[in-house]
């Protein structure tokens, strides 16, 4: 539990609180962000999510390498009002896993995803993934 003292005389504070994560977590814990191409007609976000696309695990002398399939979902208005929406499907690589890792007793987390427009169109996403066992 966290506890949050304020200073007198002060309604509110701006914090920024830092859990840490399980071990498990913090060796296959990445940053993504991928750029799509741009959408015909886009007049502005109405939201976006990231959904799980499946986990596929590849043996290699090495140990082996997880490939975890996602999508990311733009809901947006186009230029005449219109309410549309696309998809956007890729996969995130996670190597070095231990040889004998068990992809059953595992989940992948797709976290604090932020979608925006570069200055040439394209739809640039950025969120967290990461593999727990």
């Amino acid at each position: 539990m966290i506890e949050i003292v304020l200073p007198p005389c002060q309604p509110f504070v701006s914090a920024c609180v830092s859990v840490p994560l399980e071990p498990s977590c913090r060796e296959f814990r990445q940053c993504v962000r991928r750029r799509f191409p741009p959408i015909c007609g886009f007049g502005g976000f109405r939201y976006c999510y990231v959904y799980h696309k499946g986990l596929h695990c590849y043996k290699t002398q090495c140990g082996c390498v997880l490939s975890a399939g996602f999508g990311i979902a733009v809901k947006y208005v186009d230029c005449k009002g219109n309410k549309k929406s696309r998809s956007f499907e890729d996969s995130v690589i996670f190597r070095d896993c231990i040889g004998n890792f068990d992809r059953t007793h595992s989940n992948v987390r797709f976290t604090n995803l932020t979608c925006d427009i570069d200055c040439n169109g394209n739809v640039v996403a950025t969120f967290m993934a990461e593999l727990c066992s």
